[in-house]
């Protein structure tokens, strides 16, 4: 129903001005002359906020009557790709939040209990405005999201541990590390964790008393009967000097010995005789046959080749790359080569292993720290091999930079759980911290690959966006300055509401600033 508002329209005889005008429009006021204009009826707005422990959360209002509580309903997409409705639920939740961004009063809040059919398996879910006056109900600003198995559902689970040289170098983060091993053993049998993968800098200095700490947890997960394997970093060589650039991983041998790998039923070959700087394990996860390659960092030529052939050995088998330094967080390979000799950077590990290797299907790694606003540095993309098979590349690091790592807690216990359902041709992919008991939720950090065919078929999937926003370089960033701060968010505000005519925070690239905006901006920020 459209809403009304009264207008003054004049029930005959000649309009005169000046007073004789005034005192018409008093008659017709006694006499109640007054005529209906209709005026559409302005759209629910909302944002949700995301998924955590089986509760959809988020707020929504009716800006026809802002004071007001209005319903908000849950769809799930079922088995056809059509929308099943879960239930609905008044905003009855007090968000001071949304209260003071848009002037306003009254609960707009919600959280929305997941029955338990939804908390397993990957789900997609979609949240609605209900008109307060029987208008249009739109979804609201990040619905559809994603929902990964917080309870099971996945044919089997990787696990991969992003950076932990802050863990092994304060005392007082070490907790983080142990949370993650604590969740990984307490959880192998229910989440079927098959793997778990290190990428680099498990140390931040190499000094023994990191080493000895990794590697003891490191050692738990082995004791439990879970497969890993780990890849060594820039901060894990020998140098002080002259650190980084050259290849001595004396420390790194010593307590991640080639014994730990040989000595295993799945180990299947080594780059260099008595070395694990560049190691290769296989083994059957699921009903496929798996090839896990460790890349030293900034791999040599030689150390691609190797690796070329044991993916080209090995064509029936889904291949894995290891590798510290790939990606960086706009999603482009990295050009970095930090170590001496022939070294090859991310873009160069594409162009001369991954690429060819009809079978490599996941590139993983870390490193990356610009952390630009926000928690952590992640990024991902897309790209057919040359057997036309589609190629899943990750990076992820929590930690921090120099500038930020003391308000992150070297990463407060982030872990990625690669989620693989083979039947659905899906992986699903979400940031957790046992320590924190919470996911990581936007788009960086809980995301979802269709269409995957692990059999080796090529299928058309549209790729994952790789451009950085058109209208800010760094998305949240509306200063410019490269941070995303409480300043980006007043200038989302004033171009939101209309108040300057500007465009610094259209941080998703559409030309006009809207609360999808915003939700860039708060995922960056928070």
């Amino acid at each position: 129903m459209e809403k009304l508002i009264w207008g003054i329209l004049w029930c005959g005889g000649e309009l005169m001005w000046g007073i004789r005008l005034i005192k018409i429009f008093l008659v017709l006021a006694l006499l109640g002359c007054w005529m209906p204009v209709r005026v559409e009826a302005a759209e629910p707005k909302g944002v949700v906020d995301g998924i955590s422990n089986g509760v959809i959360s988020g707020w929504a209002y009716d800006p026809d009557e802002t004071a007001k509580s209005i319903n908000v309903h849950f769809y799930v997409e079922n088995e056809n790709g059509g929308k099943t409705l879960m239930g609905g639920k008044a905003t009855d939740v007090l968000r001071n939040d949304v209260n003071t961004i848009f002037s306003i009063s009254g609960n707009h809040g919600f959280g929305y209990g997941l029955a338990e059919e939804y908390l397993t398996g990957y789900r997609k879910f979609f949240v609605y405005g209900i008109d307060s006056a029987g208008g249009v109900n739109p979804q609201i600003s990040g619905s559809p999201k994603d929902g990964f198995n917080v309870g099971g559902g996945a044919d089997y689970e990787i696990v991969v541990l992003p950076d932990t040289q802050m863990y092994t170098y304060y005392d007082k983060w070490v907790d983080r590390l142990k949370s993650q091993i604590d969740w990984i053993i307490n959880n192998k049998d229910k989440e079927k964790i098959k793997m778990v993968i290190q990428v680099g800098d498990l140390t931040n200095m190499s000094e023994d008393r990191e080493w000895l700490i990794i590697q003891e947890q490191m050692m738990r997960l082995e004791r439990a009967g879970i497969p890993w394997l780990v890849a060594y970093g820039n901060h894990d060589t020998d140098e002080t000097n002259r650190r980084f650039t050259e290849r001595l991983t004396t420390k790194y041998n010593k307590y991640f010995p080639l014994s730990r790998y040989t000595s295993k039923g799945y180990f299947y070959d080594e780059y260099e005789e008595g070395k694990s700087d560049n190691v290769a394990l296989k083994m059957d996860i699921g009903d496929k046959s798996w090839v896990f390659v460790s890349l030293e960092h900034t791999p040599r030529d030689g150390v691609l080749a190797w690796a070329r052939k044991i993916m080209d050995d090995n064509p029936e088998s889904v291949g894995v790359v290891i590798v510290h330094s790939y990606l960086v967080y706009t999603n482009e390979w990295s050009g970095e080569k930090s170590s001496s000799g022939d070294a090859n950077s991310g873009r160069d590990i594409w162009d001369e292993l991954v690429y060819p290797s009809k079978n490599i299907r996941m590139v993983l790694s870390g490193h990356d720290n610009t952390n630009i606003g926000g928690w952590g540095t992640y990024g991902r993309r897309v790209d057919k091999n040359s057997g036309g098979l589609e190629v899943y590349q990750m990076m992820g690091n929590y930690q921090g930079n120099k500038d930020t790592y003391l308000a992150l807690n070297g990463g407060d216990g982030y872990l990625r759980r690669i989620s693989v359902f083979e039947n659905k041709k899906k992986i699903g992919v979400a940031t957790y911290s046992p320590y924190l008991n919470k996911y990581f939720v936007n788009d960086g950090n809980q995301f979802r690959f269709t269409n995957v065919d692990l059999e080796g078929k090529s299928i058309e999937v549209s790729p994952v966006a790789t451009a950085t926003p058109s209208m800010a370089k760094v998305a949240g960033d509306a200063t410019g300055d490269g941070k995303v701060e409480l300043d980006d968010f007043v200038i989302w505000r004033s171009e939101y509401l209309g108040n300057v005519t500007t465009k610094k925070a259209d941080f998703n690239g559409d030309g006009k600033v809207e609360l999808d905006d915003f939700v860039v901006w708060r995922g960056r920020y928070i």
